[in-house]
């Protein structure tokens, strides 16, 4: 059998608590009265304690829940029933029941596990599969007493209802509603709001009306039947005076740690005023080592980067008196080169000279010449 982690979003029999157990096996062993013969649907049935309960004496019983592995669970856990289904699906789309098939709808803090719109489509699909004498039993629980009261707030829960809520949402498919408000005293009631005449002393005292944790609803668009539910209480053998006597020990302890812990807040105040106070001059201290640091750090900053421009300053003067020694050089090598070039140019211009007066010498002798071959043709 797979294991489920106990989470708190659904009740597991072995989870050892005590209360959440005396509630939820009180509003199944009641719905137990109204399902004899009847084909029962349970939504959410989560891990199918309580289908099992009502398939004891119902005709038929189907446990719808949307966790797949917790209906595998239900199925290994309760399979000696032969008349009832577990199926895996969602409150808002039942499409695998047929309409107005079903005689009961059993739906136990389920409601408010989904969003409001949700909530709607679960009616409308609660109306479609029932009877016209159908009969739906569906709890939630009361904001007001939940939530509102304990500042407690239930991250499994998505949207809850107040009681005028709940009745306004069971008004939109169901005509006839009466409302039973279950809560914890010495031993669990659920009763309706309207006396019986069962009941033979009521006082009717402001300061002791119970509002109901939980509030239960029973529906039809047919007449409400007249069934008086019952009680499920865990201690069976245990007496009222002696645990009236623990709850009065309980309720002296309670005082006794109250007033300890008025007296160690206000310690704790005081050592919070003190932690407050040092905490202040140690920012103040760490700021000023902070600002002196970063002061530091400029400073280091400055005398670096002072460091980095004489550095570069200096490689720079040296480069330029290696480029002035190597200029200078270059330039001694070129005033050779020009002189030997002088001096070539004015060997040249000597050979130039000489070449030209044996050209003229050559030319004079050469019109000589001339001259004499003209006379010697004549």
């Amino acid at each position: 059998m797979s294991e489920i982690v106990v989470t708190g979003e659904r009740f597991i029999p072995e989870s050892q608590d005590d209360e959440l157990e005396l509630e939820h096996m009180e509003r199944y062993y009641t719905a137990c009265r109204f399902v004899k013969g009847k084909v029962v649907l349970d939504a959410a049935c989560g891990e199918g304690y309580g289908s099992y309960l009502l398939a004891r004496t119902a005709k038929s019983v189907i446990g719808v829940d949307i966790d797949n592995r917790t209906i595998i669970n239900a199925k290994e856990k309760y399979s000696d029933a032969e008349n009832i289904q577990y199926i895996q699906g969602s409150v808002e789309k039942l499409d695998f029941i047929e309409s107005q098939t079903v005689d009961v709808v059993i739906s136990f803090e389920t409601i408010e596990h989904v969003s409001e719109y949700i909530q709607l489509k679960f009616m409308s699909e609660i109306k479609r599969i029932l009877k016209r004498d159908g009969l739906l039993i569906m709890s939630s629980p009361n904001k007001k007493e939940y939530t509102d009261r304990y500042h407690f707030h239930n991250h499994f829960h998505v949207h809850e209802l107040y009681v005028e809520e709940f009745l306004d949402l069971l008004k939109t498919k169901f005509r006839n509603i009466r409302l039973y408000r279950q809560y914890l005293e010495v031993v669990c009631m659920i009763d309706k709001d309207e006396n019986e005449e069962t009941i033979l002393y009521h006082k009717n005292k402001k300061r002791y009306q119970p509002e109901g944790k939980y509030v239960i609803a029973i529906a039809s668009n047919a007449d409400l039947p007249e069934q008086s539910l019952s009680m499920v209480s865990l201690h069976l053998r245990e007496e009222y005076m002696p645990m009236l006597d623990e709850l009065n020990y309980c309720r002296a302890e309670a005082i006794k740690c109250r007033n300890m812990v008025k007296q160690l807040e206000t310690r704790l105040e005081d050592c919070m005023c003190q932690i407050d106070i040092l905490k202040n001059e140690r920012k103040l201290a760490l700021e000023e080592s902070e600002r002196r640091e970063k002061e530091l750090e400029h400073r280091m900053d400055v005398i670096n980067q002072i460091c980095e421009e004489k550095a570069d300053k200096e490689n720079r003067l040296k480069l330029a008196e290696e480029e002035l020694e190597r200029r200078a050089a270059e330039l001694v090598h070129r005033m050779d080169v020009i002189n030997s070039l002088n001096e070539k140019v004015r060997i040249l211009e000597n050979d130039l000279k000489l070449s030209n007066e044996e050209l003229d010498r050559r030319a004079a002798e050469l019109e000589h010449r001339m001259d004499v071959i003209n006379r010697l043709r004549k």
